[in-house]
């Protein structure tokens, strides 16, 4: 039976959490200003106000679906009103406004800039998320904002933290959200059914899937020779020009194996490849950036 203790487990979506976590991690790792207790404080308390932003961004999306179509929390795994006998749609938008004040209250004390931008991500969800504006149903708008933006803001937050922002901070933040951009486009194919039920127009909808998943192979491909030619102008660590080569060697790869994809076709696989390829880029680059910084 279900539980509010157990809600972690079937509201909150941990995994989707901890992948966008890797934003602003990254973002501090690159501004890291090298080892010490007042950094690492900094950098833990930074880290818990995210988890709790997050999860505002993430239970907000979930009372937007479930409003815009009532079967959503069933059809979900893990979705915030799965059990509304438990948490209620009043108390999952309290929560995740809770959440969302103690995330900018949090961000206000630690760095004015960081608070800046967490107004800005905060205002970008609410236009892409809430039913009445719902920017997740407007083509192309719904990439620009909640996917490029989005990501490169969050990027820039962490690096806030710990240096002013700066042209090769904007210009670092800008491959992230191509990524964040490229990943979505699979998304929006695997959730086609569904979104087309719920009157959801996304890029897959409005353009064809097959399209949308050329361009999100393009995207990806792009965004590898971008990380490259940002380590070879010396932006980036010219030690990071050889990940950005492996990316690009695998995405031409993808490009290839892909190349005959329709729609109809699995999409799990490609997904999954892709989340591993960058859980393990963004690792070394985050280890690396310590150490060297050490």
């Amino acid at each position: 039976m279900a539980s509010r203790l157990a809600f972690l487990r079937w509201g909150v979506r941990g995994f989707d959490i901890l992948v966008l976590l890797a934003y602003p991690t990254l973002g501090a790792a690159f501004a890291w200003p090298g080892w010490g207790t007042e950094a690492a404080v900094r950098f833990v308390i930074f880290s818990v106000l995210n988890i709790c932003l997050l999860t505002f961004i993430y239970l907000l999306n979930d009372w937007s679906d479930a409003r815009l179509n009532p079967e959503e929390p069933q059809q979900r795994k893990v979705q915030a009103l799965k059990h509304p006998e438990v948490m209620s749609e009043r108390q999952v938008l309290g929560l995740a406004f809770a959440l969302l004040g103690i995330a900018l209250l949090g961000f206000f004390f630690l760095s004015r800039p960081v608070f800046i931008i967490g107004v800005a991500i905060t205002f970008i969800t609410l236009i892409y998320s809430h039913p009445r504006i719902y920017c997740k149903g407007v083509p192309v708008l719904s990439t620009l904002t909640h996917h490029l933006a989005f990501a490169s803001l969050y990027f820039l937050a962490g690096w806030a933290l710990f240096q002013p922002l700066s042209p090769p901070a904007v210009e670092i933040s800008l491959y992230w959200g191509l990524v964040l951009s490229a990943g979505h486009f699979s998304n929006e194919i695997e959730d086609f059914q569904n979104d087309a039920r719920a009157g959801i127009r996304t890029n897959a909808i409005a353009f064809g899937q097959r399209l949308v998943f050329r361009l999100g192979l393009a995207l990806f491909l792009l965004a590898s020779l971008y990380f490259l030619g940002l380590a070879w102008a010396g932006i980036l660590p010219r030690s990071f020009a050889w990940i950005g080569a492996g990316l690009a060697g695998a995405w031409a790869i993808q490009t290839f194996r892909y190349r005959h994809w329709k729609a109809g076709d699995p999409i799990r696989p490609f997904r999954s490849f892709y989340r591993a390829a960058y859980a393990l880029t963004s690792f070394l680059i985050f280890f690396l950036l310590l150490w060297q910084k050490r």
